[in-house]
């Protein structure tokens, strides 16, 4: 009797870990099981807030939800109203993932004061990453061990754990693996209609331009990709096109994404843009191989160790079985297809590589000539080397599919090989320099609080103590990062707006007219509004200020601020 029930439960498991489903909630565990295993368990805490203080990127991201659940609710409803003060930035543009954060701020009063969701959204990046990655790999072998190993292979690779808490929101690659599979399974979504098609694409859409705007791009592409391949006729793609990309837009617009006053800065094509030689340098993320000095941090496109071998041993594969001819029998039939794919995967190349092409650091040319509307709406990417990403996965999955029709014959080979590669990829990753740099980031238990920081909160404490009718911080000049992190912790505590801040994308131009117009008032002896505190920037600002007979002046470990006399 015993012996019949655990025979049943085997083939009942057996056949759970071969449907989808079941591949994907499998594969879904692991992932969360791997953020674990590589990051610990502090970061899922949400009160645990000390990591993410860290004067970095990280911490922006934070401050961008902090001041974002602390402002009135408002149209767009992804408008913080209290930074960028009086007119402030959607949250979009503080990278603090609004497809989570809108939501959470209709919770906000059950929510305790300090309040974190960073680390919680990587373990769900990092399980659903792998679930993605399982069930892509399963439409192209029937092995479980295969599917299960592959998918941790493709979810420990350098681009993603290195991305994971320095910009928590672009390590959501599982965004580019939905789309992957969505092509994959494309006959399955097409048997059901259109209606299911239009509904998947709408939502991944939608999706990545609520975490990020760079995802927008690489699932546009796959999008085109997939009505490519499934075309019937003109009106079914351009339906299958402008719904995803309309839900995209409106979804864009009611965020706040359209709704930036002022000149936003945007970026050049070549500020972060892809190095030639990037995909071949470890960027001190491997034992094994070597890295190159020149290759920034933007531009890090190593796939590991362990994918290497897979991406080696596929190309081995296919030169011995000579099965070239088959793949090009395959491009005559479908030749259209063919031509459409290789056009948009080349288009994602050039637009990673930007206007200016490098090789480790060495500037080979300069495209320079382009007409400048070119160059300014290409920057709207500066980071361009993102756009890559689409690729360097594709090579990787590409590489075990292979692998696996051509060993399909030799199954204890194929699943020795990729278990071993799969091996070397999480010990060669994780024990690498980089990677131990990131080993328990999230135990720290006290924030990284500069001494002017600290000296700022005591002062700005006393001062909102003395006069309750203090609600703004008022920066007066251009402020950079480490000056909008020693502020930013003291506007929250007292409940100030602050003037300026730290985005990708902000209403700069009107920024610096008010600070502008507020500095000629102080020069001109006017008073300026009670209800603020202001700080102040240069020398020459400092000294004009002193002629102001309404205002004397109190300094505050590097910062000058006025005080009322």
């Amino acid at each position: 009797m015993v012996t019949e029930k655990i025979s049943r439960a085997l083939k009942w498991i057996s056949k759970y870990l071969r449907s989808f489903w079941g591949v994907f909630f499998t594969c879904f565990i692991l992932g969360v099981l791997l953020f674990v295993l590589l990051y610990g368990f502090d970061a899922i805490n949400p009160k645990n807030v000390a990591w993410i203080l860290n004067g970095q990127d990280l911490e922006q991201h934070y401050l961008g939800w902090e001041f974002y659940r602390r402002s009135e609710w408002s149209f767009p409803v992804g408008q913080i109203t209290t930074l960028a003060y009086p007119y402030g930035v959607p949250i979009n543009f503080t990278d603090s993932i609004p497809l989570v954060a809108i939501p959470l701020k209709l919770f906000t009063g059950m929510l305790p004061e300090n309040f974190q969701y960073i680390g919680i959204w990587g373990a769900i990046s990092f399980g659903l990453t792998a679930a993605f990655a399982g069930s892509l790999l399963r439409r192209f072998t029937t092995s479980t061990l295969v599917v299960l190993a592959g998918a941790v292979l493709l979810t420990v690779t350098p681009v993603l754990v290195a991305r994971m808490f320095i910009h928590t929101a672009l390590a959501s690659v599982w965004l580019i693996f939905a789309a992957f599979t969505l092509i994959a399974y494309w006959r399955v979504i097409q048997s059901r209609g259109l209606w299911l098609q239009l509904l998947l694409w709408a939502v991944l859409c939608v999706m990545a331009i609520l975490i990020h705007p760079y995802y927008v791009p690489m699932v546009g592409t796959a999008l085109f990709v997939y009505l490519v391949i499934t075309y019937r006729s003109v009106w079914r793609f351009l339906v299958g096109l402008l719904v995803p990309v309309v839900a995209a837009l409106l979804a864009f617009w009611v965020s706040g994404g359209f709704s930036l006053q002022g000149d936003s800065a945007l970026g050049t094509p070549n500020e972060y843009n892809l190095d030639l030689l990037a995909p071949f340098s470890s960027s001190s993320w491997s034992n094994l191989l070597p890295s190159l000095s020149s290759i920034s941090g933007e531009s890090m496109m190593f796939v590991g160790a362990g994918a290497v071998l897979a991406v080696v041993c596929a190309l081995v594969l296919f030169i011995v079985r000579k099965d070239y001819r088959k793949l090009w029998s395959t491009v005559r039939r479908r030749p259209i297809v063919t031509i459409l794919t290789g056009m948009t995967l080349v288009a994602l190349v050039v637009l990673s590589v930007g206007t200016v092409i490098r090789v480790n650091g060495f500037e080979l040319a300069d495209l320079e000539w382009l007409p400048e509307r070119v160059q300014a709406t290409w920057g709207i990417f500066r980071a361009s080397a993102r756009l890559f990403w689409p690729i360097y996965f594709l090579v990787i999955i590409v590489s075990l599919c292979y692998m696996s029709y051509a060993l399909r014959g030799r199954q204890k080979l194929l699943i020795s090989l990729i278990l071993l590669f799969t091996l070397v990829q999480f010990v060669d990753v994780s024990t690498s320099p980089a990677g131990r740099s990131i080993t328990g980031v999230a135990s720290r238990t006290q924030s990284v609080k500069s001494a002017d920081e600290k000296k700022v909160i005591s002062y700005l404490g006393k001062l909102t103590r003395e006069d309750s009718n203090k609600s703004h911080l008022v920066y007066l000049g251009s402020m950079n990062t480490q000056e909008y992190f020693d502020l930013n912790e003291a506007a929250l505590k007292y409940n100030l707006t602050l003037s300026s801040g730290y985005f990708s994308r902000s209403p700069q131009a009107l920024i610096d007219q008010r600070v502008a117009d507020l500095k000629q008032k102080l020069f001109a002896g006017e008073k300026l509004a009670d209800d603020s505190i202001y700080v102040l920037d240069d020398p020459d600002l400092i000294r004009g200020a002193q002629q102001n007979p309404y205002y004397s002046q109190a300094r505050v470990g590097k910062y000058t601020f006025l005080e009322e006399k």
